[in-house]
């Protein structure tokens, strides 16, 4: 298992039963502290809860939308009502997926290319990320790119390639208030919960402090979402990290 297979088990466990209360008292501790002395708990929320992370519940009617709220117990956002007011994280959905009803799971959005998510997972992106933002989204399951109410199917067999296509046509970055960039590069890593990687040109999208909020969004077959970063949270070491 690699350092990253490890760390977004811990993440899919840990966030479950972290309190609110327990991540503000850790909150900030990226700029307080060198990496060496990061603890798993810490790293676990800085993926997963921080200003360059958030967690989403999914939910997918049959034939219906993915729509994502932000987890009350990792940030601010409206609460799912399939959870507790613990946010404890639903079970994967490819388990439910062909229950009746919503089918129900959870997403991470993590920066990837800021500084101390590189810190924390301790790899490089691939080559072809140089000179991106690049942002990623894990937990995407292929029964969601189903375009509600189309011909695909309850359980499409999509192949990699249409789904790295619906998923890079429907991704988009933008300043709050700016026209969006799309997306000019789509990978995936990982095979039982699969993790999609965005690259978006830093040429076409200056960010500066001055900037107050970044908007990641997401529209592809039945998957929509968006999920907004404050630009004055995402300083680490004194410097604006994307």
């Amino acid at each position: 298992m690699t350092r990253r297979q490890w760390l977004e088990a811990m993440v899919s466990m840990g966030t479950a039963g972290a309190t609110a209360g327990q991540l503000l008292a850790a909150a900030d501790f990226w700029n307080r502290k060198p990496v060496d002395e990061w603890t798993s708990a810490e790293i676990v929320q800085l993926l997963a809860a921080s200003p360059w992370a958030r967690t989403l519940n999914i939910a997918v009617a049959v034939g219906g939308i993915a729509a994502g709220a932000a987890n009350p117990a990792l940030q601010s956002g409206q609460r799912d009502p399939s959870t507790s007011a613990g946010g404890a994280l639903p079970p994967p959905l490819e388990d439910r997926k062909r229950r009746s009803g919503p089918a129900r799971g959870s997403v991470v959005v993590r920066w990837e290319s800021a500084p101390p998510v590189r810190d924390a997972l301790r790899t490089r992106l691939p080559a072809e990320f140089t000179d991106h933002y690049v942002i990623s989204v894990e937990g995407i399951d292929t029964s969601m790119l189903v375009r509600p109410n189309s011909r695909d199917g309850e359980a499409p067999d999509l192949s990699p390639e249409e789904q790295a296509s619906r998923l890079k046509d429907g991704a988009r970055l933008a300043v709050k208030g700016k026209d969006s960039l799309s997306a000019g590069v789509i990978d995936a890593i990982g095979r039982v919960r699969r993790t999609w990687r965005f690259g978006f040109a830093r040429e076409l999208l200056p960010i500066s402090a001055s900037d107050r909020e970044l908007v990641f969004s997401i529209k592809a077959g039945g998957v929509r979402f968006q999920v907004d970063f404050k630009v004055q949270e995402m300083h680490y070491k004194g410097t604006l990290a994307l």
